[in-house]
């Protein structure tokens, strides 16, 4: 085991071994899950359905970018958060609580803040509906 210090903060002193993207917890390559925080700490590969950690920039398997890949979700995710306002501004209340509960659900810390806010965004819906219902 080879053990150095590394100068860049999101890489672990330790080449057997891989930081958690959120808590910055060191984990062994191997751990799927991050042991401070509890985070998955590998997913698929979108293009060849390969293990990657979620800190990787490229796909080790095929090349592919995955940083490009995490932008574009988050763009998706930005699309379904304006679906979902333009929804309850429509009175389409339950598409709104649909999308937006969707969204809550994600618990990858790449995305929490869209999670935040479609939270955020689906209390003041439930409390509008509820205003309406009365």
């Amino acid at each position: 085991i080879s053990i150095e210090a590394s100068s860049n903060p999101n890489q672990p002193a330790n080449r057997n071994s891989s930081l958690c993207g959120s808590c910055k917890t060191e984990n062994a390559l191997d751990a799927k899950f991050c042991s401070g925080c509890g985070q998955s700490l590998q997913e698929e590969c979108g293009k060849c359905g390969k293990s990657v950690l979620l800190t990787q920039t490229f796909c080790g398997h095929c090349g592919a970018n995955l940083t490009e890949m995490v932008n574009e979700k988050k763009k998706q995710l930005s699309s379904a958060l304006a679906d979902a306002k333009t929804a309850a501004n429509e009175f389409r209340y339950a598409e709104a609580r649909l999308l937006l509960n969707r969204i809550t659900a994600i618990s990858d810390y790449r995305f929490k803040q869209f999670a935040a806010t479609a939270n955020r965004t689906l209390n003041k819906v439930i409390e509008i509906e509820e205003k309406t219902d009365l």
